[in-house]
């Protein structure tokens, strides 16, 4: 009887290990971003970028962010990722200055923050990163200043598309796409953030409220 009990009682914290691995492996792999904006002519526009790298480039255009590395929060993750991912036009003072740490977006995968910063030049992100030169990118671009309005269009159709399991992708407008384009379709995970954006009611940017974990 005991030696039941002893074998019930190894299966149970091997079960329980296995478990908590699962879920470590699952932080670990989490993901966070920032939504930046910005605002012209009354109008709110977001920035995207396009997916350099051969093994992402069938991703398409998304917001900025990445995985979560050990040890990080997640808006140190999500701050990490843009920084990099702007080629440094875009830094960590600005985002810390401007992000709320209580107003996010949380997807089974995924956290996004808000960031309305100053107007700039999508030519400052476009630029090759040089050996003496902080800026440039060689991971993301081109960028583009999206109208927010398109954004939202875009995860519509999204849904549209998930509910008739068309599988296809969701195509950007090509009056919005600079010429050396590489894809001209939207990361179906960034419209799947939009999405639950939309459908918490959150669609002026600039009227978000907290979060409640």
């Amino acid at each position: 009887m005991l030696l039941v009990i002893f074998i019930r009682c190894k299966l149970i914290a091997g079960v329980t290990a296995l478990i908590l691995v699962a879920q470590s492996f699952e932080l670990r792999a989490a993901g966070a971003g920032v939504l930046v904006s910005t605002e012209r002519n009354n109008q709110v526009y977001v920035l995207l970028a396009d997916h350099k790298k051969p093994s992402q480039i069938t991703r398409g255009w998304s917001t900025l962010g990445g995985t979560i590395k050990d040890g990080e929060s997640e808006l140190h993750a999500a701050v990490r990722e843009v920084v990099e991912e702007s080629g440094g036009v875009l830094s960590a003072e600005l985002l810390f200055s401007t992000v709320n740490p209580e107003v996010k977006t949380m997807t089974p995968g995924f956290t996004i923050f808000y960031a309305k910063v100053p107007f700039q030049n999508v030519d400052l992100f476009n630029l090759t990163k040089g050996s003496e030169s902080k800026l440039g990118n060689s991971e993301r671009g081109p960028f583009i200043w999206l109208p927010w309005s398109e954004v939202l269009a875009a995860a519509k159709k999204y849904q549209e598309q998930l509910n008739s399991d068309s599988g296809s992708k969701v195509i950007l407008d090509k009056k919005f796409l600079p010429e050396n384009s590489q894809t001209d379709w939207f990361f179906d995970a960034f419209l799947a953030t939009v999405k639950s954006i939309s459908e918490t009611s959150h669609t002026n940017l600039y009227s978000l409220k907290p979060t409640v974990d």
